[in-house]
């Protein structure tokens, strides 16, 4: 996805970076004038508003925003990843990475390439390769959350510590038959286009996973009664008001309906701070976590060498 960003920036303005080339001014061979003038145009021929033009209020667009960042750092199947790191360090200089590469703004950038820069046919593929990759490589981590969080957190390690390693793999099997099962159902009936689908995935992360996370790891206070009423209170806030605004009431789906002016896609930012206020209070009438979990928090946060994490 950076090369046909990169590219079009050349093409079109001369600039290297794409973030710069947006405020550009086109070259001569493109007939001059602004990129943002030419992809206003673009957006209205397209049959959508002009891409300059804000719909939401600045509110909305800061906790959209909140939610997809707080949501990116709380999505299993990117955490996941960092378990095939040898270290504490280059886990954190993945992620680094890994938001870099992720910074280029905007779908236009993708969606339009052929016709705002007419590109060759092999960046054209590029992108559909690119697409195809993020989708697989996605849906392969997200899978094998369900199955381990199914069949190793929830039955062997608590509902049924009896099974054997033959069982846990068949019940690991049967979470991802039923995973792919829904998956299927909402990729042919979604709850919205891409973009709202995604919000919603990444508000509900930030409401429930990253609280835990941040406060497992820079808390030593933080224990499993907090850690969880907070995750609940998070999600069931965020699921909540998303359901009723998608799917019970849509009619009403509108700023002036949505609470302070905030949409679903970014409430999760609302449902965060929740967790984060019911997990902080939760956790200071329950009980301290014992000696060694507060050493293992202690010792998280230290980087080390390879092979000693």
């Amino acid at each position: 996805y950076m090369v046909p960003a990169v590219f079009i920036s050349i093409l079109m303005t001369g600039n290297i970076i794409p973030q710069l080339g947006f405020g550009s001014e086109l070259t001569e061979a493109n007939g001059g004038g602004y990129l943002l003038d030419r992809l206003d145009g673009l957006h209205e021929e397209l049959g959508f508003t002009a891409y300059t033009d804000s719909v939401r209020s600045s509110l909305d667009v800061l906790f959209i925003t909140g939610a997809l960042i707080m949501g990116t750092a709380g999505l299993p199947h990117v955490i996941i990843r960092f378990f095939t790191v040898p270290s504490v360090r280059a886990a954190r200089k993945s992620a680094g990475y890994a938001l870099l590469f992720i910074a280029v703004d905007r779908d236009i950038i993708v969606l339009a390439n052929p016709e705002i820069a007419q590109l060759p046919n092999w960046v054209i593929a590029l992108v559909a390769a690119g697409g195809l990759a993020a989708a697989l490589s996605t849906a392969a981590g997200l899978l094998l959350v369900i199955s381990t969080a199914i069949s190793h957190d929830l039955l062997k390690r608590n509902l049924m510590p009896d099974i054997s390693e033959k069982q846990e793999l068949l019940f690991a099997r049967i979470a991802i038959f039923f995973a792919v099962c829904v998956a299927g159902y909402f990729g042919i009936n979604p709850p919205g286009f891409v973009a709202q689908v995604v919000a919603f995935a990444f508000g509900l992360a930030a409401s429930s996973f990253f609280p835990a996370i941040v406060l497992g790891i820079f808390s030593t206070r933080m224990n499993r009664e907090g850690a969880v009423s907070g995750m609940i209170a998070g999600i069931l806030f965020t699921a909540c008001y998303i359901i009723y605004f998608k799917f019970i009431n849509p009619a009403i789906d509108n700023a002036d309906n949505w609470w302070l002016g905030i949409s679903p896609e970014g409430i999760g930012t609302v449902g965060m701070l929740l967790n984060f206020a019911v997990a902080l209070l939760v956790c200071r009438f329950t009980a301290e976590p014992p000696a060694n979990v507060k050493a293992m928090v202690l010792d998280i946060r230290v980087p080390g060498r390879p092979g000693q994490d």
